[in-house]
Parts: C-alpha cells; sequence; structure tokens
C-alpha cells in the first residue's frame, strides 16, 4: 500500500507541475 500512495503522490506531483507551468 504505502508504494501505491508513492507512486500516487508522485503522479499527483507531476502533473501540479505541469499544471503550473501550463499557467505560466
Amino acid at each position: 500500500i504505502l508504494m501505491v500512495h508513492m507512486l500516487a503522490y508522485e503522479m499527483r506531483r507531476q502533473s501540479f507541475g505541469i499544471m503550473r507551468i501550463r499557467a505560466a
């Protein structure tokens, strides 16, 4: 479960970064 949580967190962080770059 921990591994899945870390993977989901990484994906969410990447998605947030992409959104931030698009906004900028």
